[in-house]
């Protein structure tokens, strides 16, 4: 947990510096809130990945982004603009790197991030999160003839991670704890790091079970892998949102609250998560889970860490 708020106050650090840097001075004609500026402009500004299968990515370079974080998004764009009493509001979409994700929010670049980005205490220090929108697990992907069952296994093998998220951290605090060691390899992305899996370069993969269940889906031949536990670790993902806008989280958080009670979010989820994913046509196949049925009963922010 040191390493992470060391990282997190490093991180914010330099993102406050980009905001100075790149903010404009305000004038008297500027809007007084981020819900003023969304009226004035009757715009939304929303990141999106690109490669974030199923949660956000394209199905080409030319297409519009999709995905079940797509698919939040708009539906908390529709309460802002019903909110506002708007007859109409645009959706710009902005693309962002696991890289450039934080800097663009706390920029004031972006208003809105839906992706797969996890809530933590130590991130807090420059973002808010909504309201979480979904719980998931952490997975070992690895081949059914590694022998790799859980978390033990992983000594001496080679692991692959994405760089600089929790689940590299966790991983390396749980190893050092049991005094265990491990070639930890950290890639830029998921798509980079489950294709060291593929080539047999690393032993495993680890991430958010929904993550390596949409890139074994995006591999086509996924039938010498599967996911395996490891060890009950958890993440909220949460939407991310500029720092200290309450009046801009009351509203986010109200939209996702309303698609928990309705039932719409559970039908978002089922055709992300339990129907053919376009344009690979395969299923995921991750019924609904009982962290998430939870959720939906009683909406919260809190994070796992």
């Amino acid at each position: 947990m040191r390493l992470e708020h060391s990282v997190f106050r490093r991180l914010a650090k330099a993102c406050l510096l980009l905001a100075a840097l790149i903010a404009q001075p305000a004038s008297a004609n500027d809007p007084a809130t981020r819900l003023d500026r969304i009226r004035e402009h009757a715009t939304i500004v929303i990141s999106h990945g690109e490669t974030a299968i199923p949660f956000s990515y394209r199905m080409n370079s030319g297409s519009p982004p999709v995905g079940f974080g797509i698919d939040l998004s708009r539906r908390i764009a529709d309460h802002i603009k019903d909110h506002l009493g708007l007859k109409e509001l645009r959706i710009r979409w902005n693309p962002v790197t696991l890289a450039t994700r934080f800097p663009m929010i706390v920029s004031n670049t972006v208003d809105l991030e839906c992706v797969t980005t996890t809530n933590t205490k130590a991130r807090d220090a420059m973002v808010d999160f909504s309201t979480t929108f979904f719980i998931s697990d952490e997975g070992i992907a690895t081949r059914k003839d590694s022998g790799i069952r859980d978390y033990p296994d992983l000594e001496g093998k080679r692991v692959a991670v994405v760089r600089g998220t929790p689940t590299e951290r966790n991983l390396q605090a749980r190893f050092a704890a049991a005094g265990k060691t491990t070639t930890i390899i950290g890639e830029r992305n998921n798509r980079r790091a489950i294709a060291l899996l593929a080539s047999g370069q690393a032993d495993a993969y680890i991430a958010a079970v929904p993550i390596i269940a949409g890139e074994l889906v995006r591999l086509g031949d996924s039938k010498p892998f599967h996911i395996v536990g490891s060890g009950g670790y958890k993440e909220a993902f949460g939407c991310m949102l500029p720092n200290n806008d309450t009046a801009f989280k009351k509203v986010v958080d109200e939209a996702i609250a309303k698609l928990m009670a309705s039932g719409e979010m559970e039908q978002i989820y089922n055709r992300w998560f339990n129907a053919p994913v376009p344009p690979m046509g395969a299923n995921i196949g991750l019924p609904l889970n009982e962290d998430n049925r939870q959720l939906y009963a009683a909406p919260n922010d809190r994070p796992f860490e």
